[in-house]
């Protein structure tokens, strides 16, 4: 028997409007970095991705384990229940990972609720396999908090991406070549760190301001229009983003792309995750918990964005030294093995 993943697409698939993509956004990858989740799952798993649920009995027949990465799914209004019935009609082991905690809290709350569906959901985890992978203490306290039991923290299957006991990076005395990989309050927080760079967009919201591709999308185009409006610099940023920015629709070289750079930094977790795993020294400017949670597990060089603002290049590299990095891996590795 072999193991089917579910959820968030390997390929890059915004369905071309919000009022869309906000009816089922745990399908859609509108994020490069939720397929980089998908695709490790099914690299490390062997697990074949499905998206086509119309004959269940096959899909018993074929797979005994389904393995599913919620994101940032602790979260009071994320709900899970199509996926739910649909994995109380497969009736096999449900296995869990990557899960972590919702964009934008902090330290100072971790006392959330959980969303009734994702509750569902988690319990027939337990049920089957006996155990919830979590990224972090930060995700484990709170569902501790909801009364879940055997919560395992393991990081994010992303890390593990090739599979070996150890992981080089290859740190250089100078960096000629450095990107940043883009989220938006990078530019309130840290614009005069980062307009001497490329900047590499990495999902939907980017390429509504990065392109032309979603122009028809009026509610998207709106609502990130008018972020970038109410900052202090609007139009330098929006002219920067136009000379300096980069959009990959294609996974393949949204990845390649950070390849063929000697530096990464920035806000996005997976962008800074797809570089380490090929090697590339990057830090990751922490904006949330749920950023901090994996850098801490991890030990990624980090620096939080209230520092930004007084922080030149210069000061970033100094922060890229990977020998904790390298040596936790080692450590979470074997963890994740057993």
């Amino acid at each position: 028997m072999k193991a089917m993943t579910i959820g968030i697409s390997p390929y890059y698939n915004y369905p071309g409007t919000l009022e869309k993509w906000n009816t089922n956004n745990t399908e859609y990858a509108s994020n490069h970095g939720g397929s980089l989740i998908t695709r490790a799952i099914m690299k490390e798993f062997n697990a074949d991705y499905v998206n086509d649920f119309s004959d269940i009995a096959t899909l018993k027949n074929k797979y005994d384990t389904c393995i599913m990465a919620l994101a940032t799914h602790v979260h009071e209004a994320r709900d899970v229940s199509m996926y739910v019935k649909l994995l109380k009609k497969l009736n096999m082991k449900v296995v869990i990972v990557s899960l972590g905690v919702s964009d934008y809290l902090n330290n100072n709350q971790l006392n959330i609720k959980i969303h009734s569906s994702i509750k569902a959901l988690l319990n027939l985890a337990q049920e089957s396999s006996n155990w919830i992978g979590v990224r972090g203490p930060y995700t484990a306290h709170i569902l501790s908090k909801n009364g879940f039991k055997n919560v395992v923290p393991i990081g994010c299957p992303t890390v593990f991406w090739n599979m070996k006991p150890e992981i080089v990076i290859n740190t250089k005395k100078e960096y000629n070549n450095p990107l940043v990989v883009y989220q938006e309050n990078i530019a309130k927080d840290g614009f005069e760190l980062i307009k001497q760079f490329n900047l590499l967009g990495q999902d939907f919201k980017d390429e509504v301001i990065f392109t032309d591709n979603l122009q028809n999308d009026i509610s998207l185009r709106d609502f990130q229009r008018s972020f970038y409006q109410n900052l202090e610099n609007p139009q330098e940023v929006l002219q920067y983003i136009t000379s300096k920015g980069i959009f990959q629709k294609n996974f393949d070289e949204w990845f390649e792309t950070i390849k063929k750079h000697d530096f990464i930094f920035g806000p996005r977790l997976h962008g800074v995750i797809a570089s380490l795993i090929q090697g590339i020294p990057a830090v990751l400017t922490t904006r949330d918990l749920r950023t901090k949670e994996l850098a801490e597990f991890f030990n990624i060089p980090s620096i939080e964005h209230g520092l930004l603002d007084n922080t030149q290049f210069n000061d970033i590299v100094m922060l890229a030294n990977f020998q904790k990095f390298e040596l936790t891996y080692q450590q979470r590795y074997k963890n994740y093995l057993s």
